[in-house]
């Protein structure tokens, strides 16, 4: 965590140079991005769980007083406001959890905290306030909207936001992962919550035409994936997932203003069924090299059945997307190339498993009825979106249908309070 958090801070910083150049606020903005930093180091580190509150409360009004960049401006105003009233009941949570496990045990070490044997009257309060309080600070539904609506804060705000601190949900979960390991009702519902987020932000940023509001909702799919794999009980997938968004979405932030120069792919073309075929094909053998490359995650009626369908679907998306623009003579080309990703991954995967062993993060959970719904829906999603240029929409469509689409739209909204709606309402003192 330490290294992912030096790589972002860095990049940001030497970004901020530059894109800052001449700002009134400029080293204001990079003294605050240094002293956060350390904030976020004294947190992924310590072990007492005062000291983690401070250093939690600490880098959140540190990144409340980044995102109010111009003072004078009543949306940049509105914005952190809307964070910092969002962050304070995210801590009133965590500061219940704590207080609710320290009445009973009397301890502030969190590593002892975690192996205390606690009973169920006290593991599942304290265990939903867990959940709560990283459901604010993850964004997760329904505490979303001040993500949404920080967009008016500068690029690189907007990088270590995204990249840093909304990852602070899952480094919690996983920060306690042993005490959700007790109880399979508390990961069910880590596992419902990070379902809901997953289906929604991914809806959501297929529904935005600004680039900074697509990666948002972007941000809030990752993150309901994250938790989703906490809840299945695969917390360093999770925690590999987090350190791979980071980076990735540090990236796409600080690049977003070259987003009008990309080359776009042609949504209107429909893949034939000859491709799909062959994508499917590639998807289900990575998923059997991606087992026998990863000694933990096996071919077992359990939640590890609902990792390896997830795997087949990124690596039959990862086929048709490599393969959309291309000759079939290529085919067997890009077909070892996905295989080689996947292996990557598996192989990666199976390097921080083995370092985190002794923390026994990986625990599948057994199969329920609600893990093979949710399955159904998200593979049932999945079909739809490869097949969207084919699904002609708004046409002879029912009414509840167009409802629907307008009701998420709107839901996908930042605060009106947020949003400047002409250039002169904006205040550049």
């Amino acid at each position: 965590m330490m290294a992912v958090i030096t790589l972002i801070s860095a990049s940001v910083f030497s970004f901020s140079r530059r894109y800052l150049a001449g700002d009134s606020k400029q080293r204001y903005q990079l003294c605050h991005l240094v002293a956060i930093s350390f904030s976020l180091y004294l947190l992924v580190c310590i072990d007492n769980f005062i000291l983690f509150l401070f250093a939690w409360f600490i880098s959140n009004s540190l990144l409340t007083r980044m995102m109010l960049h111009k003072s004078n401006w009543p949306a940049a105003k509105a914005s952190a406001r809307l964070a910092r009233d969002n962050f304070m009941i995210g801590f009133i949570f965590l500061t219940a959890a704590f207080l609710c496990l320290n009445f009973y045990t009397g301890l502030v070490s969190i590593q002892s905290l975690l192996i205390y044997p606690l009973p169920i009257t006290i593991l599942l309060p304290s265990g939903l306030l867990l959940l709560l309080a990283a459901m604010t600070q993850s964004a997760l539904w329904p505490f979303h909207r001040w993500l949404i609506s920080s967009l008016n804060s500068p690029t690189p705000v907007s990088a270590m936001m995204h990249a840093g601190l909304v990852n602070g949900g899952g480094f919690l979960l996983i920060r306690f992962a042993p005490l959700f390991l007790q109880q399979q009702q508390l990961l069910l519902m880590v596992f419902l919550v990070g379902l809901l987020t997953t289906v929604l932000g991914t809806s959501w940023k297929l529904m935005q035409a600004d680039v900074k509001r697509m990666l948002a909702c972007s941000t809030l799919g990752q993150m309901g994936f994250m938790i989703l794999q906490c809840g299945l009980g695969f917390f360093s997938l999770a925690l590999m997932h987090l350190c791979g968004h980071a980076c990735f979405k540090a990236y796409l932030f600080l690049a977003s203003g070259s987003a009008s120069k990309e080359k776009r792919v042609d949504s209107a073309r429909v893949a034939s069924f000859t491709s799909i075929l062959v994508a499917l094909s590639c998807g289900v053998v990575a998923s059997y090299l991606f087992v026998k490359f990863n000694q933990r995650i096996t071919f077992s009626l359990d939640t590890n059945l609902f990792v390896i369908a997830l795997i087949i679907m990124f690596a039959t998306q990862l086929m048709l997307s490599l393969s959309s623009n291309t000759n079939h003579f290529m085919i067997p080309i890009l077909f070892i190339i996905t295989l080689a990703i996947v292996i990557g991954y598996g192989l990666m995967l199976n390097v921080m498993e083995t370092y985190l062993l002794p923390l026994n993060l990986l625990q599948p959970q057994p199969l329920t009825a609600i893990h093979l719904i949710a399955l159904i829906i998200l593979v049932m999603a999945w079909l739809c979106f490869i097949n969207r240029a084919s699904i002609k929409l708004f046409q002879r469509q029912p009414q509840w249908l167009l409802k629907l689409y307008v009701y998420m739209l709107n839901a996908s909204q930042p605060d009106p309070r947020t949003v400047t709606l002409h250039r002169n309402q904006y205040q550049y003192r």
